[in-house]
């Protein structure tokens, strides 16, 4: 979850889990949210409990390796990432690459 984005569907997926559980419902069985979810996942000094939204959350773990690719350039993972596909724009971005064994940050 922190280096690649989560498809729609596990993530909807994976909220729909912390939903039941939050409502004690089983996977059959459906029970009736008292709350509405954007409300559960807001911080709680605005009412919220605190949870986490996934979404938000694997944003924000893609936007930190970003600001670490632009400023760590001297630690091997970085090296090794230039040099394997390359970079573009300065360095913000490597190239995408169209081989199965890797993935390229140009998506991000």
């Amino acid at each position: 979850m922190s280096i690649f984005q989560l498809p729609r569907a596990v993530r909807m997926r994976l909220e729909k889990i912390q939903r039941d559980f939050m409502w004690g419902g089983r996977a059959l069985e459906h029970k009736p949210h008292l709350v509405r979810w954007p409300i559960v996942c807001e911080d709680k000094s605005k009412g919220g409990l605190g949870v986490k939204s996934l979404g938000l959350f694997n944003k924000a773990l893609l936007g930190k390796w970003a600001w670490r690719f632009a400023n760590e350039k001297k630690t091997l993972w970085n090296q090794v990432i230039r040099r394997k596909y390359g970079e573009k724009r300065g360095g913000w971005r490597s190239g995408e690459t169209r081989k199965a064994c890797g993935v390229g940050f140009g998506k991000l």
